[in-house]
């Protein structure tokens, strides 16, 4: 890349962060159905051309705002374990869905009909992406490789369960769980899913013998 073309990709840099938000703020107060160009570009502060010039449809901005979500997570938790590690990842997604951007993906995801929001499929590889990665998956491969989890744990059970309570505190109660009730799900779930064996290194002890 020339000097000329990474000076230009700074300038723009910004210009996209504030369509990015504005983009997240429209979907949260009218819908992914409501959603309009001229209203992103309004509430960034630009032209709409400059929109138009990058993300020539709606389908494309929005997918490409919802995409960009993952990128603010940081590397992978490493607490010590696999309970400490999940622990971390679902307080960090708990604050994450407290946020514009959080909002935007339930709302996205959750509650806009599926057919009409034609981006979902695309946000969707983004957000696995990431899960391999630095999310739950990376988690629970890493548990299993170092010997934490057996290779039978139940993970897609477990996933589901942490995912929707998450979520269902967020739209529900209108608010994300606080760390204690992360850590009472958490202690349940490897209670009820993991063999006695390998519960004491992922479960709290009080928390296994009060299950007994």
């Amino acid at each position: 890349m020339t000097k000329k073309a990474k000076a230009a990709a700074l300038r723009g840099a910004p210009v996209v962060e504030a369509i990015f938000q504005a983009t997240l703020e429209e979907v949260v107060r009218v819908g992914y159905a409501g959603l309009g160009i001229e209203e992103v570009a309004t509430r960034a502060g630009v032209n709409k051309t400059t929109v138009y010039r990058r993300w020539p449809t709606k389908d494309a901005l929005v997918a490409a705002a919802l995409a960009s979500l993952p990128a603010q997570f940081g590397p992978l938790p490493n607490a010590g374990s696999f309970r400490a590690d999940v622990i971390e990842w679902l307080s960090g997604m708990a604050r994450f869905v407290d946020t514009v951007g959080g909002k935007a993906m339930l709302r996205v995801a959750l509650l806009d009909d599926r057919e009409r929001t034609p981006v979902f499929p695309s946000v969707r590889a983004a957000w696995m992406a990431y899960e391999e990665t630095r999310g739950i998956d990376a988690i629970v491969n890493r548990a299993i490789a170092r010997g934490d989890i057996p290779r039978t744990f139940d993970w897609v059970t477990f996933r589901e369960a942490v995912r929707g309570t998450l979520m269902f505190r967020s739209l529900a109660k209108r608010e994300a769980p606080a760390r204690d009730d992360i850590v009472r799900l958490v202690d349940a779930l490897l209670t009820g899913l993991l063999p006695p064996e390998k519960r004491a290194g992922s479960a709290r002890p009080r928390r296994r013998t009060a299950n007994r």
